[in-house]
């Protein structure tokens, strides 16, 4: 598959809008849009030696129906590497993967010589382990389910320890979206704050919050 594919019950999905920077012997920008129905690889003829490939900010997923060419916007995640480090041998095709996770549906996956980025469908989410961080670059494995602690790898996000959040993925590393009652400062609002992890072996909370535990030896700062 290309940047277009389906899933095992035959629906289309798309990445749209995404452009990748690709550095290393040379330099270019891998771009979704230059053909975003493609089910063949995306590909580039670069020189061989080693390369980064960052995704930048500004993609987004959609599930769409090639007959009619009708499409509508899926909420999705990215939860492999980025950047993505490759190789590219003489002669060799160097195949690229960018994995995303959609609520409901699963990883979606996306993957000179030639370097080539494709796309795959599939339904498992994209658990981890809080004490291994075994999530891939620039992810987080965040806590989706505070009442039943479950993790997800996902991307770090903009909230900072002891501000508000929306979602698991609203939060910093090291830190989880949980209610804000859990600790005192945060401003309760009634809503969720992210709260930092802590090790419940070695508790090291910012203001000598008790570590309450979670999973493992990883736990929250809770200020009771």
């Amino acid at each position: 598959m290309g940047v277009a594919g389906q899933d095992v019950d035959g629906n289309f999905y798309r990445l749209r809008s995404g452009s990748i920077d690709v550095s290393g012997p040379t330099f270019l920008i891998m771009d979704t849009e230059t053909d975003p129905s493609t089910t063949a690889y995306l590909t580039a003829d670069v020189p061989t030696g080693d390369y980064s490939l960052q995704l930048q900010p500004g993609w987004w997923v959609e599930q769409w129906d090639p007959f009619s060419d009708v499409s509508f916007l899926i909420e999705a995640r990215l939860i492999s590497d980025n950047p993505a480090n490759a190789t590219v041998s003489e002669l060799a095709t160097t195949i690229v993967t960018y994995t995303f996770y959609v609520e409901g549906v699963g990883p979606i996956i996306l993957g000179d010589g030639y370097l080539a980025i494709d796309v795959d469908f599939d339904t498992v989410p994209p658990v981890c382990a809080p004490d291994s961080q075994d999530c891939g670059n620039g992810l987080t494995c965040a806590l989706v389910d505070f009442a039943a602690p479950a993790f997800e790898c996902g991307p770090e996000g903009p909230s900072l320890a002891y501000e508000p959040c929306y979602g698991a993925f609203d939060c910093e590393m090291d830190a989880a979206c949980v209610p804000d009652s859990e600790n005192f400062n945060c401003s309760p609002f009634g809503g969720d704050c992210c709260v930092p992890t802590c090790d419940t072996i070695i508790p090291d909370c910012p203001f000598g919050e008790m570590c309450s535990p979670l999973d493992g030896a990883t736990g929250i700062c809770t200020g009771f």
